[in-house]
């Protein structure tokens, strides 16, 4: 998925496009609350991991899916505004769903469009579950919209300056912050604390727009910050590269965001607003455009990389890698009994050997691994499985993986599926989604 946040953006920013002008908030407010929908799946881990897995990216991600829930959702909203239509609220939030299925499918993890005609997830692979460059466009964008509006472009000049030394900080000092990232949420809960007491302070008038709007900001904010710190738990370097890359970008769109305000110092009425939200909406196309380009690209390159080798090849894909956005892929070509990785690089242009990693073993022990359900669940989502068989402690693991998620297949991840069995080959227990299942599991 595209994080929370960056979906709750992208409907601010399609309102900003003229619905808001021509209907006021209650196009924003239902095009953010739509284009969250759609990630009420996590209520499926109330049920357990399997579960999540399971239904994660289905059914409230497809069209028929989402258009129960902008149904639903507009019955709630149409008791808070009262001066539209319930249909047309239906209309709004059933475009922001949208907008968070097409978000979604750009992302290499797979999205049940059509549910329940097909099971078939379809992906694009154009774009990283996380693009700091993806999400700081709508950022820089609406808030020019809101420095336009209230005609202070000097102050956001000058605390632009503020945010490249803040990212330029979080830049440096990345490799020397704590390993534990607990901290994560502390700090997300001190800057909205700080917003809502500069709100108390310039005493503004309450407004329930305004407060669904923070409280959304929040949810979203919250829900992206226990996700970074759960996968920077896992992985010490990945939050080191996770903070760089933010850092450089936050100093980067502080730059853009205080040129844009020395520039727009005569930016004024109601038209500007309107035309840079359109602009901004552009922009983020384009960008996907250019990761589109990027990707078709990178095959390119790779394919040509292979040489007399894609004589073998049955499947080329790329995938994007995180913090680099369109200019360096992960690519993988998938042969009859290996995997060819490599990493393509398009400035400057360049692609790495390819390593070889073999499918595994196609045994008549792993065929009679794949009549568990569980085995039989990682296999439907897996797009590149390997299988790898080992010796510990008396015992024969079975460990299957899945190269989008690892890589390489020699880094653990909570998404790995290990089958733990005896010297007889009776399974004895299956590790996934970082637990441990027992035969009388129901699950297993």
């Amino acid at each position: 998925m595209a994080d929370n946040l960056t979906h709750g953006l992208a409907g601010a920013l399609l309102a900003q496009t003229g619905l808001q002008q021509r209907y006021g908030p209650a196009a924003t407010v239902s095009l953010v609350v739509g284009a969250e929908l759609p990630d009420l799946d996590f209520l499926f881990a109330l049920g357990g991991p399997v579960l999540s897995f399971v239904h994660h990216r289905g059914m409230t991600h497809s069209l028929l899916g989402g258009a129960g829930l902008a149904l639903l959702s507009a019955l709630l909203l149409r008791r808070f505004i009262r001066e539209h239509t319930y249909w047309r609220l239906v209309l709004w939030t059933y475009l922001g769903v949208v907008l968070h299925i097409g978000m979604d499918v750009l992302t290499p993890y797979g999205t049940q469009v059509f549910w329940p005609l097909t099971a078939r997830r379809y992906t694009a692979d154009a774009v990283f579950i996380l693009d700091y460059f993806y999400t700081g466009l709508m950022v820089v964008a609406l808030l020019l919209i809101r420095m336009v509006r209230q005609q202070r472009q000097r102050q956001y000049g000058l605390r632009s300056l503020g945010g490249i030394g803040v990212g330029s900080a979080l830049w440096c000092s990345a490799p020397w912050l704590p390993t534990r990232p607990g901290w994560l949420l502390p700090c997300g809960a001190g800057l909205l604390g700080a917003v809502l007491v500069v709100r108390l302070v310039r005493r503004q008038p309450p407004s329930r727009y305004r407060l669904v709007r923070l409280l959304g900001i929040a949810v979203g904010l919250g829900i992206v910050l226990w996700r970074m710190a759960s996968a920077f738990a896992r992985s010490p370097a990945l939050q080191v590269l996770a903070l760089q890359s933010g850092g450089m970008h936050v100093a980067f769109f502080a730059g853009v965001l205080g040129l844009a305000a020395w520039g727009g110092r005569r930016w004024q009425g109601p038209r500007p607003p309107l035309v840079l939200g359109r602009c901004g909406g552009m922009v983020v196309m384009g960008y996907i455009g250019l990761c589109l380009v990027s990707q078709t690209v990178a095959q390119h390159l790779l394919a040509h990389a292979l040489g007399p080798q894609m004589a073998t090849v049955e499947r080329l894909a790329v995938l994007p890698l995180p913090g680099w956005g369109p200019v360096q892929w992960r690519g993988i070509a998938v042969t009859r009994s290996a995997y060819l990785v490599s990493h393509v690089t398009l400035v400057p242009p360049g692609v790495t050997p390819p390593e070889v990693i073999a499918k595994g073993p196609d045994t008549s022990l792993v065929h009679a691994l794949r009549t568990f359900r569980l085995v039989r669940l990682f296999l439907d989502r897996a797009r590149f499985p390997v299988v790898e068989i080992s010796e510990c402690d008396a015992a024969q693991l079975v460990r299957f993986v899945d190269l989008r998620a690892t890589g390489d297949g020699r880094h653990r991840t909570r998404w790995d599926l290990v089958v733990r069995l005896d010297a007889a080959d009776h399974v004895q227990a299956i590790e996934f989604l970082n637990r441990l299942f027992l035969p009388t599991s129901p699950d297993f």
